[in-house]
């Protein structure tokens, strides 16, 4: 079975684990109250376990992409140190590609705006680099880039908006406490040098160039401000962060513990003063670092689990927006549209002139409904507005694409705000009951599980199996 577990559309099924707010999950510390938009703070959201097929020997640490490709490094050596999950897909690759050394006493994973990846092991004492060739990161090798540079057994990882690589050194040995690549110009600096405390593990870099670092064992975060080489203290209510993370709030998130705490900056966007919040799950089991992807949606990953939940994502929900309504006539019956969710304008959808329009005409003359308050027709109108059907399409006309939209709507095999789930098998089900298409079950498995068309139409050859959950 394909258990879409990464994708952009948010009725797609997965696994779930716990649904739940994390306002709910959350332990104020008495600093402060929560602040307004913080991750923490957010209305609801599901946690999803991520592992799948994934090969996991105590993961380490998480990075995601701008294309929301998931990225984990385990602590291991030979095959599985490194491992990727494509977007929209469900299944993790090896990228490990012969990385040279033992991640043995930890490392941490980080990715830049281009898709290159960059690894530090502790071990080894260096600084890797893996840049993926047309996307693909199995057909290239990894780099050492710390040589010559200010680099003795790293830790701590994060490459800021300029795509410059921030380091956090084992001090123990002289080097500064953080390293910066340049890699315009293939350089190291020293960023700010010894402080007198030992072990720094997690690091994390803002949109404004401030470096957050905390350490195995002393209580605190330290902020260097950018332009700055002093190391600024931020008070605490725990001890010891693993992996670190500034969330597009611009909260820092530190994993400590069997918690991820949140730091919200003050009024004056002053973290020294800022307030501590403790967002604790069932899900986490050793949590050792944190990263979040474009939509504000939080990866964590638990160093104590291998086959479940060793990575999960808590996915943020959204509130279901205000629908506009439209009139079309079509063939000289009057409808009413959602025309913030549709196609537009009107007179484009009377005329069928783009594949898009042909789909939402198709499916009023099929007899879906477009009227009410939007919790329904609001997904039919979405699902018609991305499915990405083109006029010169293989597999689906944007006229069946309508028709079955219509169809999946009538027999409520969709999704509703109210509703936001999806039950694949029984939809199968349903479609097959009702003498629907083999083309019409397929496409519902393309478009509501992420199904490619070759493993749909695979489904189709075996009588859809899917449908007792194989």
């Amino acid at each position: 079975m394909n258990n879409d577990i990464r994708s952009s559309r948010p009725w797609r099924a997965s696994k779930r684990v716990v649904s739940a707010s994390l306002a709910a999950l959350a332990m104020s510390v008495p600093l402060a109250g929560l602040i307004p938009g913080s991750i923490a703070s957010a209305a609801s959201g599901t946690w999803t376990d991520l592992t799948g097929n994934g090969i996991f020997a105590k993961p380490m640490a998480v990075t995601v992409d701008d294309a929301g490709d998931v990225f984990v490094l385990n602590d291991t050596s030979g095959t599985n140190v490194v491992e990727e999950l494509p977007h929209g897909s469900s299944t993790w690759i090896d990228i490990t590609n012969g990385y040279p050394f033992n991640v043995s006493y930890g490392g941490r994973i980080a990715v830049n705006s281009q898709g290159d990846l960059f690894v530090t092991n502790f071990k080894g004492s260096q600084v890797d680099e893996l840049i993926p060739v047309g996307g693909n990161y199995q057909s290239t090798s990894w780099k050492d880039i710390s040589a010559g540079g200010p680099v003795y057994a790293p830790f701590g990882i994060a490459v800021d908006s300029s795509g410059n690589v921030w380091v956090a050194n084992n001090v123990n040995y002289g080097a500064p406490i953080i390293s910066e690549w340049s890699p315009g110009t293939n350089t190291w600096m020293a960023k700010t040098n010894y402080s007198g405390i030992n072990w720094p593990q997690a690091l994390a870099v803002d949109s404004a160039g401030d470096a957050f670092l905390s350490y195995a064992f002393a209580t605190g975060v330290y902020e260097l401000p950018n332009g700055s080489t002093t190391l600024a203290h931020i008070p605490s209510p725990f001890a010891g962060g693993a992996g670190s993370s500034v969330g597009p709030n611009g909260n820092l998130y530190v994993a400590s513990g069997n918690v991820i705490w949140e730091l919200s900056p003050d009024a004056g966007n002053n973290y020294v003063h800022g307030t501590w919040t403790a967002i604790s799950s069932s899900v986490f089991n050793g949590p050792t670092d944190v990263a979040f992807d474009s939509a504000g949606d939080m990866f964590v990953t638990n160093s104590n689990n291998t086959t479940t939940n060793a990575v999960v994502e808590f996915r943020v929900s959204q509130p279901p927006p205000t629908p506009i309504a439209e009139t079309v006539n079509v063939d000289g019956s009057v409808y009413q549209v959602i025309g913030n969710f549709g196609y537009n304008p009107a007179a484009a959808i009377q005329q069928g002139s783009y594949a898009g329009y042909i789909e939402e005409r198709a499916a009023i003359e099929a007899g879906a409904s477009f009227s009410g308050q939007g919790t329904e027709s609001s997904y039919l109108s979405a699902i018609l507005d991305g499915s990405g059907v083109g006029i010169d399409d293989t597999h689906v006309t944007p006229e069946q694409q309508g028709q079955f939209a219509a169809l999946y709507q009538k027999l409520g095999i969709i999704p509703t705000w109210t509703n936001n789930t999806v039950q694949i098998a029984a939809g199968v089900t349903a479609l097959k009951a009702g003498a629907a298409s083999a083309l019409a079950i397929e496409n519902y498995l393309v478009q509501m599980d992420g199904y490619s068309w070759s493993t749909a139409e695979a489904q189709a050859a075996a009588g859809f199996p899917v449908q007792s959950g194989t």
